[in-house]
């Protein structure tokens, strides 16, 4: 008599923990298509500033009066990988970023092939998968402004816009 018992628990046991995973999974899914749906801009970003920047500095990068600096880099295109499948993906992007100011488009021109060449890198880098979420997305912009800040030694990139992104 105690083991049909013993076994109707268990099982029911099993079969709640299946659908307390289940519906967490199905949670993180809706929450991220909700964002989504209701905000299509949805994007933090973090207010990047030169380090040697003064308090003037700030009032000047948050007027609403001074129109953004942008270096548009044109189209780049770049194999993505799928890791653990043979399957071969691309990404066909175009980037538009915003500088701190006009100085840094100059940097930015003079640097062109080895920003590209850098954005090939890190798109390489990335999954299908990845690049294919919104927080994927996200972190390859985060990604970009770093390296390329790096490669060009100093703060030049605030934000990435993309122009546009394909993924195939």
């Amino acid at each position: 008599m105690r083991l049909p018992i013993l076994y109707i628990f268990s099982a029911s046991l099993a079969g709640i923990g299946i659908a307390l995973g289940l519906y967490i999974i199905w949670h993180s899914y809706s929450s991220n298509r909700l964002v989504l749906s209701h905000f299509p801009d949805y994007a933090p970003q973090v207010e990047r500033a030169p380090a040697s920047a003064s308090p003037e500095y700030y009032a000047y990068a948050q007027s609403d009066t001074v129109p953004p600096v942008l270096f548009s880099l044109g189209e780049v295109l770049a194999n993505v990988s799928e890791p653990g499948t043979r399957v071969n993906h691309f990404a066909r992007l175009r980037l538009d970023f915003e500088l701190f100011d006009e100085g840094g488009r100059r940097l930015m021109e003079e640097g062109e092939a080895g920003i590209k060449h850098t954005v090939i890198e890190i798109l390489r880098d990335q999954s299908f998968g990845r690049l294919n979420t919104l927080d994927g997305k996200l972190y390859f912009k985060e990604e970009l402004v770093a390296r390329i800040n790096s490669l060009l030694n100093q703060p030049v990139i605030r934000q990435v816009h993309f122009a546009s992104f394909y993924l195939q």
